[in-house]
């Protein structure tokens, strides 16, 4: 999709994978993304606690595909928590989704960024 931007880097001092998505991903895109998100994680101090800080202001919703994928890359990798922040309703009930599927309450939506940063250090 060329509408889709991405930035990702790692926030050393909380460790942190810290992301931005602005429109709509495509699977093809989501691989690329995840290749820049495991150039952060080599860079963790425990690979093994990883953790996610996403901005949500911008982001779209996703084909049923891409959301498929995440999650099973979510799995795979062994996410241990995911926190985004500001995104719309919609994509509140996403995130909802995406942790019931997950069914261990790692991913959480929040309406701030310094909340979700606390539930991340907790």
């Amino acid at each position: 999709m060329e509408n889709c931007k991405w930035a990702v880097y790692l926030d050393e001092k909380a460790q942190l994978v810290v992301q931005r998505i602005e429109g709509e991903m495509d699977e093809e895109e989501f691989g690329t993304l995840t290749k820049e998100i495991e150039d952060c994680v080599a860079r963790l101090r425990n690979p093994a606690d990883l953790r996610f800080l996403v901005d949500g202001r911008c982001l779209c919703k996703t084909n049923a595909r891409t959301r498929s994928l995440s999650i099973k890359t979510f799995r795979r990798r062994g996410v241990n928590r995911m926190a985004v922040w500001g995104c719309n309703p919609f994509i509140r009930v996403m995130i909802r989704f995406m942790s019931v599927a997950e069914g261990n309450g790692r991913i959480q939506a929040f309406t701030r960024e310094v909340d979700a940063r606390a539930w991340l250090a907790g």
